[in-house]
């Protein structure tokens, strides 16, 4: 295995460690799909809107995450088909992370207005 390989795999593994750890620290903090929905639908108070935020936010950093975990993959693949592949994961990671970037920054605009 050459070295750029090995670099590589520790990378992956490294990261991939650290986003479990992550995720084991924030699984009781985060709220389901129907929550948020229920909550988006229901949200009035700067809290409420501050809970969303931060559910966002946690999204879009989880889609970064998986973003720079495809770039990874995208560099190490040789055939041109599953470098296609990765491109268009990494591609929709980073939308799927804007697009949460987009709405934790409305949550975030809300629960800063004066009541």
């Amino acid at each position: 295995m050459t070295l750029k390989a090995e670099i590589a795999l520790a990378t992956v593994l490294l990261t991939g460690i650290l986003g479990l750890v992550q995720g084991h620290a924030s699984e009781q903090d985060v709220l389901s799909k129907s929550q948020v929905h229920s909550l988006m639908q229901t949200a009035h108070t700067p809290q409420e809107y501050e809970e969303l935020a931060s559910y966002f936010r946690a999204r879009q950093q989880a889609y970064e995450h998986k973003a720079q975990g495809e770039a990874v993959e995208m560099r190490n693949r040789t055939r041109p088909k599953f470098i296609e592949i990765s491109r268009g994961r990494y591609e929709d990671f980073k939308e799927r992370a804007a697009k949460a970037g987009s709405q934790a920054m409305h949550y975030e605009q809300l629960a800063s207005k004066p009541q």
